[in-house]
């Protein structure tokens, strides 16, 4: 499993596998049952193999494709909105899972 940490390195914030979880059943819930409290663990078999590609270091695209065809090939959708798997891969992918999220640079100011 794993996880994030404080500064110090000792004490585990959230693991990957949580992080995961949420944006798989908050944002890109391809079923729309986020609002569903006893459906919370609808997408949980998916959970290991996301951790797994963003680990293996996964793209924006490689991941979004990875969602859209498990809509299809599993889940029986026709994949015909991508939006949402686009939004979670985008999301899931800034994280650093080794150690901490990728956050902006502040010291660079955006023009």
């Amino acid at each position: 499993m794993t996880e994030l940490h404080t500064s110090d390195g000792k004490q585990p914030l959230v693991t990957a596998e949580r992080i995961v979880s949420e944006v798989l059943f908050y944002v890109w819930d391809p079923i729309g049952v986020s609002s569903i409290l006893f459906a919370r663990g609808e997408y949980e078999s998916y959970v290991a193999e996301v951790v797994a590609m963003l680990r293996a270091g996964t793209s924006v695209g490689g991941l979004s494709e990875a969602l859209v065809r498990i809509e299809v090939e599993h889940m029986g959708l026709d994949g015909s909105n991508p939006h949402s798997a686009r939004k979670a891969a985008e999301m899931l992918v800034r994280w650093d899972f080794g150690r901490t999220p990728v956050a902006p640079d502040r010291r660079t100011p955006s023009y």
